[in-house]
């Protein structure tokens, strides 16, 4: 088509005499091919406009022209040259980026990608999508997300939560303030069966700043909350079942190691006091499974009262220094006055338990172990500071990570599961606070405790 419409040109400037005004015309079809065609038929549309001026004065002869219209005509197929090719580069530049683009859509079959405009219309499903929710790209483009793919219940508790309008806003409320959000959905399948979906949505915008749409990557992770669903329950349920008989256990050591019992020579003492201290490291384990499994349930209870921390950090102290004192490591108290807060003692009193266990025993011989605490206006501040081993750098991420031990602890053979940090963790997010760490090889470690005096 723009090649007939070359020599329909070039008919129309001859029948009237070669009038100039007809050549501004040859940038149609040049203009055509190279925003459609291929470059051969760009080039050949070029080689045609040029045809355009020549043939008919090879065949017929030169018309008469003033000077400066003669040469404008000389210049248009130079002109269309130029055009053409730079509007070729730039498409096919475009070209180039759009295939690149959806090459890896289709790749990304494991997770789904789904983009909307700013109202939560579907403009691309992949293929991803389309194997995870059994919906192809073409039902779905230009429909809304929640309408469709979403529980209905559960977009309306978000609403709730959020104080919006149970629809597209309960997914894109923090995205529209720029911020990239993470969050678990249920997610509805066509056959009717449910996913839980790992979604991720952040805006994309144009080269004026201006909001275009969401791009909401989600993954699959149903079967690793089953998994870990059922681990969990099989841990409280183990866990459970062990701590009746280990409570036993200890009640009646305690039993007969009292004097109205009867005597015991020192060897059956000694005897008893291994199977005692045994026992209740087993229930300090068993408890800390019991006490993970119920923050994975979110059922962790706290009781809250005025706590005063350095009225909890002196008893701990107290009860570690025998361990301290076998490893031949000081323990140090640094306390403030404004040291008081709102909080369940007992959680806050293992938070102090755990980091001093963990300090005294990554310390060697001669070290020392520094508990401060500190306050401001609105929150109070635990240091637990040593002069021990210290933890690389690359595994500080994971210390808090249950089970996970660093490569320090497993390389000299040192005692444990890796639950302590975990817990830690746990009661001090519990109570609305943050916890870090700074570290260096052999040159110690300090853990910090930020907690609100009111949560």
């Amino acid at each position: 088509m723009p090649f007939a419409f070359l020599g329909v040109i070039a008919l129309m400037r001859q029948s009237t005499g070669g009038a100039a005004g007809y050549a501004v015309l040859v940038m149609l079809p040049v203009l055509w091919l190279a925003l459609y065609g291929t470059f051969r038929q760009l080039v050949t549309s070029i080689g045609l406009t040029v045809a355009v001026f020549l043939v008919p004065i090879m065949v017929v002869g030169a018309p008469s022209y003033p000077a400066s219209s003669a040469s404008r005509i000389v210049l248009w197929p130079i002109t269309a040259a130029i055009v053409g090719g730079s509007t070729y580069r730039l498409v096919a530049a475009e070209r180039r980026r759009a295939a690149f683009v959806g090459g890896l859509l289709s790749a990304a079959t494991e997770q789904s990608i789904i983009a909307t405009d700013p109202n939560g219309i579907i403009t691309v499903f992949n293929r991803g999508a389309e194997r995870m929710f059994g919906y192809r790209a073409d039902e779905l483009i230009g429909r809304s997300t929640p309408l469709v793919l979403h529980d209905p219940d559960e977009v309306a508790a978000r609403a709730a939560e959020l104080g919006v309008p149970p629809g597209f806003d309960v997914f894109s409320a923090s995205a529209r303030r720029g911020q990239a959000e993470t969050r678990e959905w249920t997610y509805l399948r066509r056959d009717g069966s449910r996913l839980r979906v790992s979604l991720s949505i952040a805006p994309y915008y144009d080269e004026k700043g201006e909001l275009r749409g969401f791009v909401k990557i989600g993954t699959d992770v149903t079967e690793q909350r089953a998994t870990e669903q059922v681990k969990d329950e099989f841990v409280a349920l183990v866990s459970h079942e062990l701590r009746t008989p280990l409570s036993s256990i200890i009640g009646y050591l305690e039993v007969l190691l009292e004097p109205e019992t009867g005597p015991l020579s020192e060897r059956q003492r000694q005897f008893l006091e291994v199977v005692d201290r045994n026992a209740r490291r087993q229930l300090r384990l068993v408890s800390d499974l019991l006490f993970i499994s119920q923050v994975d349930a979110g059922r962790v209870r706290l009781d809250v009262v005025d706590v005063d921390l350095t009225d909890l950090a002196k008893p701990a102290i107290e009860a570690a220094q025998p361990q301290a004192k076998a490893a031949d490591v000081a323990l140090q108290l640094e306390a403030a006055d404004a040291t008081h807060l709102r909080g369940d003692p007992d959680r806050l009193g293992q938070i102090f338990d755990n980091l001093l266990t963990n300090a005294i025993k990554f310390t060697p011989a001669g070290g020392s172990v520094t508990v401060r605490l500190s306050g401001s206006d609105d929150t109070v501040r635990i240091e637990v500071a040593d002069t021990g081993i210290g933890i690389p750098a690359a595994e500080q991420q994971q210390l808090f990570s249950r089970f996970f031990r660093a490569s320090t602890a497993t390389s000299r053979a040192i005692p444990g599961i890796g639950l302590g940090l975990t817990i830690v963790k746990a009661i001090v997010d519990a109570h609305r606070g943050t916890v870090s760490v700074t570290s260096a090889e052999g040159q110690g470690t300090t853990f910090r405790v930020t907690l609100p005096r009111v949560f």
